[in-house]
Order: structure tokens, then sequence, then C-alpha cells
């Protein structure tokens, strides 16, 4: 991660930095469309080995293991989504529960995922700068 994300070692926290930079860059590739999925897969899983309650994460691992086509891992994290975090656990839920009756993981594909808001990422504000 230090080599797409260089502003790690400079970071006060490297742990959040590192953790901040395996959620960010699952999503990127969640939205690229030469994705790996099971790539995005390991990002979120190692976002939530550091921090097991993230709901977030676990939202965007369940979307990450649809598209790879693991409906049954899906599933098992849908219960994980936070219903209250904004802006959309509810439609995130249900597409996946959807896309795994239906065996179809392209009904996910245009899901928003969770980000992580810069402000709140000493990671993020150091890349950007």
């Amino acid at each position: 991660m230090l080599t797409l994300y260089p502003e790690i070692a400079r970071c006060a926290d490297r742990t959040s930095a590192e953790t901040d930079a395996a959620f960010d860059f699952g999503v990127r590739l969640l939205k690229s469309p030469w994705y790996d999925p099971m790539l995005a897969v390991r990002c979120f899983e190692a976002v939530l080995e550091r921090i097991p309650e993230s709901g977030r994460a676990a939202a965007n691992l369940a979307v990450a293991w649809t598209r790879a086509g693991a409906f049954e891992h899906a599933l098992s994290l849908v219960d994980a989504i936070d219903p209250q975090a904004p802006p959309h656990p509810r439609l995130v839920a249900a597409r996946v529960r959807e896309a795994a009756a239906k065996g179809d993981p392209a009904l996910v594909a245009h899901v928003p995922l969770f980000t992580i808001d810069p402000a709140d990422s000493e990671l993020l504000r150091r890349e950007a700068a």
C-alpha cells in the first residue's frame, strides 16, 4: 500500500493510515471497470480485521463478495450493515439480497459505496494536498 499511498509513512498513526488506505483502495477497485473483486474483498477484510464493528466496511465487503459471485459470503454480512449509517444501508442490503436470489452480481454494479470523508482521515488529507 505504501507505493499507492506514499503519505502513509508521514501519518502520525500508521495503523489508521493503513486501514484508511485499504478502505479507500477497495472503493477505488469497485469503482473501476477493470477491477478484481477478490482484491477488493481482501481490502475490506483487512479493514474489518482492524475495525470489526465497521458497518461501512461490512457493506462494501458485501458488495465486493456479491460482485465476485460469492453470494453466501455477501449474505452473511448483510446483518452487519448498520441501518442508521448514512446514506444508503437499506439499499445495499436489499440489492445484495436481490442479487443473491437471482444469482446476478450485476445487480450491485451501481450500488453507491461507502467512502471515507477526507476530513476524517489524515492519510486522505495528506494524499489530496
